[in-house]
């Protein structure tokens, strides 16, 4: 027991302590104080505030200014506790002292959903200290933190508490643990669901304390509603909605009497070509209105006797058809029937002009181009090719002699005009050029591809790629790329 000259003397020793090294006097007072003094939780909140602090500087959020001001006000407070004390504190029991349970905290994560059949780990965890119950846990809305009574040694338990068993528990843990300050002590339990539906799952804590000199207990519960799917509930791309009714149906006609609908071709998994689909079989898209919408009735009902409108303008429908049949004469007419710059190949003035369209070479080209398959090249005969003193493009655009080869995305595309093309002294080389055009088929850009060339002379790539700014392909819906691949050929 202590004397009043005792506890003098401990103040004097614990003042000079705390001026110099604040937390060797914080533990050598708690040292002193009885287990059961209430004063003892005073004395370690000021401990675990000394290592926070000490903590911050340590992670960098706290400047040498902050710190020397925690540490002035921490030692403040730890004067007045100094001077507060009393023989009572150090000798509760003469003084009628019954010491309250110790306060702990309580923090459990149980997953409020799961599914049928899949293991679920659920995490219990008790400690003196707050501060340090979520350690090295990743915290979500299934971890739940309450403060409780607890006792140097407790039992937790996850019973299922149904009648008819909805959860199978395993756990490794021993139910009797023992706790420590500045640490949590934690049990650990695996949960199989077992049945679908709602049920709830019992936690148990138990509070073991000696009672005139008797081990008692005390239980402590709760219980969490827990619902159980039979199937992951499907979630769908963050951002994306639902499948909603767009009031458009997709109808497929039976083909007429006397044909038979085409096959799916077995060739698709293989990676060949796979022919287009018969225009018999092609879908109709045929609008039909949502279930949940109706169109207005906008039509006007005539009356009887009432004569039926005319058009103001008579002279309107004859407009109209008159600009219509321009337009398909503009449209069908050949590109370059009336073009023979874009046919024209050798020097300017030069009197070669394009074969007509109606011509024996053409015909022959035509046929053959529609006979051979599209993969192979046709190859014509030398006396039926152009002759030219130098390199030239032939008078076709489309035809297979065309020095300057199509190839990927842009082949989709067909081409409407090309300039004539002239090389002198160029040995033979070939250069592939990359090309992009727009919507309209004109060419914006035009780069050298130096890795599919066998030639790198910049005379040649710059006559070549400002040949290539020049072509001109039928207009299509967005942009394309692809390559212009040049045969030289001396002469």
């Amino acid at each position: 027991m202590a004397t009043a000259d005792q506890l003098g003397k401990w103040k004097r020793e614990w003042r000079n302590a705390i001026s110099k090294e604040l937390g060797k006097a914080l533990q050598a007072i708690l040292e002193a104080l009885p287990e059961n003094s209430a004063r003892c939780d005073e004395l370690r909140l000021l401990l675990s505030q000394l290592n926070d602090t000490n903590r911050g500087q340590i992670m960098g959020t706290r400047s040498q200014d902050e710190l020397d001001a925690a540490y002035n006000g921490l030692r403040l407070r730890a004067l007045q506790f100094v001077n507060t004390l009393s023989l009572a504190d150090f000798n509760p029991e003469a003084a009628g002292f019954t010491p309250p349970a110790p306060k702990g905290v309580l923090l459990h994560k149980i997953p409020r959903q799961m599914q049928l059949g899949r293991a679920e780990t659920c995490i219990i965890r008790l400690a003196y200290d707050r501060a340090v119950i979520a350690d090295n846990l990743e915290l979500s809305a299934e971890v739940k933190v309450r403060d409780i009574a607890v006792s140097k040694v407790m039992e937790a338990e996850l019973i299922d508490p149904n009648a008819d068993a909805a959860f199978q528990i395993r756990s490794y843990h021993d139910e009797r643990q023992f706790l420590e300050h500045g640490a949590y002590t934690e049990w650990t339990f695996y949960v199989t669901p077992l049945r679908a539906g709602t049920f709830p799952l019992l936690l148990k804590l138990t509070v073991i304390a000696a009672i005139d000199g008797e081990k008692e207990k005390r239980n402590i519960t709760w219980e969490e509603e827990v619902r159980i799917a039979a199937e992951a509930p499907q979630q769908l791309p963050e951002g994306e909605a639902g499948f909603r009714a767009s009031g458009l149906s997709v109808a497929f006609r039976n083909p007429p009497p006397g044909k038979k609908a085409a096959a799916a071709p077995a060739a698709e998994e293989s990676g060949a070509a796979v022919p287009p689909l018969s225009e018999d079989i092609m879908p109709e898209l045929i609008y039909e209105p949502s279930p949940a919408y109706r169109e207005p009735n906008t039509q006007q009902t005539a009356f009887p006797g009432q004569p039926a409108p005319r058009p103001r303008f008579p002279w309107a429908s004859a407009a109209s058809v008159a600009l219509l049949l321009v337009a398909a004469a503009w449209w069908f007419w050949p590109y370059n029937a009336a073009k023979p710059a874009d046919v024209a190949v050798g020097e300017p003035g030069s009197k070669e002009q394009p074969e007509p369209l109606d011509s024996a070479l053409w015909k022959e080209e035509n046929m053959a181009l529609e006979k051979a398959p599209p993969e192979k090249a046709i190859k014509f005969p030398l006396e039926k090719q152009p002759k030219a003193e130098a390199h030239r493009i032939p008078r076709r655009p489309d035809s297979p002699e065309w020095p300057a080869t199509v190839n990927g995305p842009l082949k989709a595309r067909r081409v409407v005009s090309a300039p004539g093309l002239r090389l002198a002294n160029t040995p033979d080389a070939q250069i592939v050029i990359n090309v992009c055009i727009d919507a309209e088929g004109k060419v914006v850009r035009s780069t050298f591809n130096p890795s599919a060339s066998d030639s790198s002379a910049p005379e040649l790539q710059a006559q070549l790629l400002d040949h290539a700014k020049q072509w001109v392909f039928e207009p299509g819906q967005g942009a394309l790329c692809g390559t212009l691949s040049y045969k030289i050929r001396s002469h």
